[in-house]
């Protein structure tokens, strides 16, 4: 069984995403646990939180450490110190350059996994445009009205609080996404899904766009985004959402390649031996 730290509460896409794969990949039982007693921090921008504990994970964990993988910063800050982690992977390029790392290692969200170890197939006879806002997000029907308007068709929205299988299924197979969050942007990049990031300020994004930046720093597509204050002013046109799709989609041979570190620099020991 891993003990995984994440932030409980059950409605969290991100969050429960990031036990899913966790399980999956290492063939155990995962359990959420306290940042201090975890066995392990995944997907998420959780390095800062994990960092104020360290004092009590000594203690709570025996000077046991803690393994990282895939996780990230949430904002600009001074270095982050190993004390008691073993760091197999990070999000992106700004997380890796707060280490003082000895050597280089993979780098990646571990939701780009999701369309190898959920390989949920496209169904594009009834595929819609699917909007996903922040579950923090709460006036989001003004911005999900103005994209509707620009694409001249309703869109299905989904609430990140279903079903984490529910909603992969529905990014694999959507037409084209749009959301506030970004696990279900990173998700729509694995399912080769065209997608587009509505920015809604600091207000629900916590750090605002630096977790963003630090995921697209490893991939072949440039950072991108849409202003929700944009959008509203009908500064954005159709074919400015039109081009954001077409140029949204990460080359095949760059996923694999991410997909591949992170499945390599899982850690053994928390494998269950075939």
């Amino acid at each position: 069984m891993i003990k995984l730290y994440y932030m409980k509460g059950g409605n969290n896409f991100g969050d429960i995403l990031s036990k899913d794969i966790v399980a999956k990949v290492s063939g155990q039982e995962v359990v959420h646990e306290k940042a201090y007693k975890a066995d392990m921090i995944s997907t998420g921008s959780l390095l800062g939180k994990v960092q104020r504990t360290k004092l009590r994970r000594a203690f709570f964990r025996m000077f046991k450490p803690t393994y990282v993988w895939g996780t990230g910063i949430i904002q600009d800050g001074a270095k982050v110190s190993e004390n008691n982690l073993i760091v197999c992977a990070l999000r992106g390029e700004l997380s890796y350059g707060r280490f003082d790392l000895k050597s280089n290692i993979p780098l990646g969200d571990p939701a780009l996994l999701c369309s190898k170890l959920f390989p949920y197939p496209k169904e594009k006879a009834v595929g819609k445009y699917l909007v996903t806002p922040h579950l923090h997000d709460k006036e989001c029907a003004d911005w999900v009205g103005k994209i509707e308007e620009l694409l001249g068709e309703k869109v299905e929205v989904c609430d990140l609080s279903q079903d984490v299988h529910f909603i992969l299924k529905k990014i694999a197979s959507a037409k084209g996404v749009i959301t506030s969050a970004m696990h279900p942007l990173i998700v729509a990049h694995s399912y080769q899904t065209p997608v587009v990031w509505v920015d809604v300020g600091d207000v629900v994004i916590l750090g605002g766009n630096y977790k963003f930046k630090d995921y697209f720093s490893v991939l072949d597509v440039s950072f991108q985004k849409i202003s929700k204050h944009d959008l509203l002013s009908g500064i954005i046109s159709k074919k400015d959402v039109d081009d954001q799709f077409e140029s949204s989609r990460v080359g095949m041979e760059r996923l694999r390649f991410l997909q591949d570190g992170l499945l390599r620099s899982f850690p053994p020991s928390l494998k269950v031996s075939v």
